[in-house]
């Protein structure tokens, strides 16, 4: 398992017997500024560091001591990044740009295939889009790597199609800025996780709008369900073990786990 803290990232092995670990097998220092996530390709030879600085470090974990292979640069603060499914060569990055704050690249090239938007027009005429800029904190991409979901910091959720490079469009059912995402585990690859800093989390079907494009349609539905939370969600994840279940981890000292029915 890798883990981040700081500019450094840190390899632990699982099959030890000691419960806690304490001692690291690996240590990689690439980045020049805080780490703020880290994600492996599907192979697990190749691992992308997003840090504060804006910077992508896509490193080489084949050999002992790592490689860089190829350093990407966002012009402000980069939140996320993810592998693309299907395409060995492509990341998606989000960071907190005001405008086209998600990014598609060829990290194989070094360079931007695709910058996106990310302001849409609210459904409600309130003034959440001036308090809280549509900043990128978060984003997933569909199973077979076409769609990528991104939260966003005005409270919606954007959704761009990677293979026509467009925008599909945004779901609407956040008061508060959307601090992750996820294209869950379960179901068909038609469903959505968005957790809030409103304490909520939301589960959508989006089949309509990755289907038929239907954005506008979209944008004014409700999830199917919602989960009330008493404190704000750091992180949220899924498995479709037994029985669909979504597990969020938030501000208090537990993790809790929805089984989906």
């Amino acid at each position: 398992i890798f883990a981040a803290a700081g500019k450094r990232i840190y390899e632990f092995d699982l099959r030890k017997e000691s419960v806690l670990l304490t001692k690291f097998e690996r240590k990689f220092v690439f980045n020049s500024d805080d780490i703020n996530q880290i994600c492996l390709n599907h192979k697990g030879t190749l691992l992308a560091a997003c840090d504060d600085s804006g910077a992508i470090q896509v490193v080489d974990i084949q050999s002992k001591e790592g490689k860089t292979i190829k350093e990407l640069k966002n012009d402000n603060i980069c939140m996320s990044v993810q592998f693309r499914p299907r395409k060995v060569w492509e990341v998606a990055s989000a960071n907190m740009e005001m405008e086209n704050a998600v990014v598609q690249w060829d990290f194989n090239r070094g360079r931007v295939m695709k910058r996106y938007p990310t302001s849409f027009e609210a459904k409600n005429k309130d003034e959440k889009q001036l308090v809280n800029p549509p900043f990128a904190n978060s984003l997933s991409f569909s199973r077979d790597g076409q769609f990528v979901a991104v939260g966003l910091g005005s409270g919606s959720i954007g959704l761009y199609d990677f293979t026509n490079k467009s925008c599909v469009g945004c779901l609407d059912g956040h008061s508060s800025s959307v601090c992750q995402v996820e294209f869950p585990a379960f179901g068909e690859g038609d469903e959505l996780i968005s957790a809030g800093n409103d304490k909520i989390v939301a589960l959508w079907d989006i089949q309509k709008m990755i289907r038929k494009g239907k954005a506008q349609e979209q944008a004014a539905a409700e999830p199917k369900s919602r989960i009330r939370l008493k404190e704000k969600p750091n992180w949220v994840a899924s498995t479709s073990l037994n029985q669909p279940t979504i597990c969020i981890a938030d501000c208090s000292n537990s993790i809790k786990c929805w089984q989906i029915r």
